[in-house]
């Protein structure tokens, strides 16, 4: 037999050892099959086993590499989805913090506004109250008591604008405190989008109302400038009653 023969034999016999070995891990073969294709491929049974025991081995080891390989791309795939996520929520909590902040300086000035007109009608109750002491006309008292009952709406809403205003200013500040909070949970995307849409509800809502007192307190400043007349009039009243007691106009 020559040198070519016995090489291609021993190949053959490799093979038929190699199936062997591949058909007993996947269960195929019978036993009896198994006995008489060892005897074949020239292996005895317990070599056999260990060699199928080798490839079940390295078929489990390749089948989890390709798994970890998988989890792997992913993993990385949901890295990349998260940190797109985050940049995103960032970035939206970044704009609310900025028009949180913006919206306090209207706050501010409507908190200064309200001052001044609580300073005016403070003026108005001294002055009337000053002008009525100082003289006993009837008609005069009774023009100050007018002008009392139509002062008084004006301190009402001034008072309910006073409120609404703290009322705001306070969600202002729970609401940046939530935008806060949501910043910091640990990334859940639900929970994250639930709440900064939320928040963004209520700033809007929030806006809306301040646009709302800011024309009511333009109204009552438009509301005080007859009382404003009215306090005028009766301090020439005041200086000179006996000249000044003309019907009104």
């Amino acid at each position: 037999m020559t040198t070519a023969t016995l090489s291609q034999a021993r190949e053959l016999k490799r093979d038929r050892l190699q199936q062997l070995v591949r058909d007993v891990a996947e269960g195929n073969p019978s036993p009896d099959e198994v006995i008489t294709r060892a005897e074949s491929a020239g292996v005895e049974i317990d070599v056999l086993s260990k060699l199928v025991e080798n490839y079940q081995r390295r078929q489990r080891a390749i089948a989890d590499q390709a798994e970890i390989e998988c989890l792997r791309e992913e993993q990385m795939k949901l890295e990349g989805e998260r940190k797109l996520l985050s940049d995103a929520i960032n970035g939206l909590v970044a704009k609310q913090r900025a028009a949180l902040e913006a919206a306090r300086e209207p706050v501010r000035k409507l908190n200064e506004r309200i001052e001044s007109l609580n300073q005016k009608a403070s003026r108005l109750r001294h002055d009337s109250t000053t002008a009525l002491r100082e003289t006993e006309s009837p008609e005069l008292n009774q023009r100050l008591d007018d002008l009392h009952k139509r002062l008084q709406p004006l301190q009402e809403r001034i008072k309910l604008h006073e409120s609404e205003v703290d009322r705001l200013d306070s969600a202002i500040v729970k609401t940046k405190a939530e935008l806060s909070a949501a910043s910091e949970i640990e990334f859940q995307t639900d929970r994250q989008r639930e709440l900064l849409a939320a928040a963004a509800k209520r700033l809007e809502n929030m806006r809306q109302q301040r646009r709302k007192y800011r024309q009511a307190l333009h109204d009552d400043r438009d509301s005080l400038a007859p009382f404003e007349e009215e306090r005028e009039r009766l301090m020439s009243l005041k200086n000179d009653p006996m000249g000044c007691f003309a019907p009104a106009e």
